[in-house]
């Protein structure tokens, strides 16, 4: 017996599309954990560039160009936040 969705989509019936599904999944579990590691290492980064902000002396921000309120204003920033 022949239903609609077998009329409309013939390939999609049967074993070449359940043996295709895990590939897509495992595709797209992959994308996702890689984007996720990325956000997690930019967050790490910008945890550490302002731990290093933070450490710096008064000469050293004048060196780069800031002040210590611009240094206390990164750090009131969650880690999340650029």
């Amino acid at each position: 017996m022949s239903g609609p969705s077998q009329a409309l989509h013939p390939g999609l019936i049967g074993t070449a599309a359940r043996a295709s599904a895990p590939a897509h999944l495992g595709a797209l579990v992959a994308a996702v954990g890689s984007r996720i590691l990325a956000i997690v290492t930019t967050w790490h980064a910008r945890a550490k560039e302002r731990r290093a902000l933070a450490a710096m002396n008064d000469h050293e921000l004048r060196d780069v160009g800031i002040t210590r309120a611009d240094v206390w204003a990164e750090l009131d920033k969650p880690f999340w936040r650029a």
